[in-house]
């Protein structure tokens, strides 16, 4: 993601547009627009926004279709979407979810509230591409540093430094997800040695 994050808003109303795309603009973000589903999925194309703003009711493709269209695709499955919509019918918000957005806002929405449910989406993206990166780096690591029979007691407490090192690192990244320690210490993460243990 981009130091400033771009936010794809996108909707049949060009007032709409405008309003919003001046307030997020005005707290920090870069905004592209679209007026319709097709136009939206030919930006998120070419610009590949870090999230998307999508209005459930538009002409041609519907926020719906257009939300189910990126989570088929490897390259948005993840990609942050929230529903802008204005109805508030259970069965309509149950669609949405289904579809794959993250977030649903009814409108007319507080600007403060779509502006903080943007940075947390944003937020949890990228705890997940940094756990999805350590998770994936570790293993890697353990498999190419591991000492050879016979290393000096140097190179093994080295090597429990270095463990101890990218557990911390891996607790970290994973506590705002609310992974908890004995989930990583059971799961994909190797184990914290023992105080004093030997790494093999």
């Amino acid at each position: 993601m981009a130091a400033t994050p771009t936010v794809l808003v996108v909707d049949d109303y060009p007032d709409a547009l405008q309003v919003w795309s001046l307030y997020l603009r005005s707290a920090g973000f870069e905004v592209l627009t679209a007026a319709d589903g097709r136009d939206a999925l030919a930006q998120i194309g070419s610009h590949h926004p870090d999230l998307v703003v999508l209005d459930l009711e538009l002409p041609g493709l519907s926020g719906f279709q257009v939300a189910r269209q990126l989570r088929e695709q490897p390259e948005t499955r993840t990609l942050p979407l929230i529903a802008a919509t204005g109805y508030s019918y259970t069965k309509q918000l149950d669609q949405a979810r289904q579809a794959g957005f993250d977030a649903i806002l009814v409108k007319p929405c507080d600007p403060d509230t779509l502006v903080a449910e943007i940075r947390r989406l944003l937020a949890d993206r990228q705890a997940s591409i940094a756990r999805s990166n350590v998770s994936t780096a570790l293993p890697r690591y353990f498999a190419s540093s591991r000492p050879t029979r016979g290393a000096s007691k140097i190179a093994c407490f080295r090597r429990r430094c270095v463990v101890e090192f990218h557990f911390r690192v891996a607790e970290w990244i994973s506590s705002p997800a609310g992974r908890s320690r004995a989930a990583m210490e059971h799961g994909t993460y190797p184990a914290r040695p023992e105080p004093g243990a030997r790494v093999r």
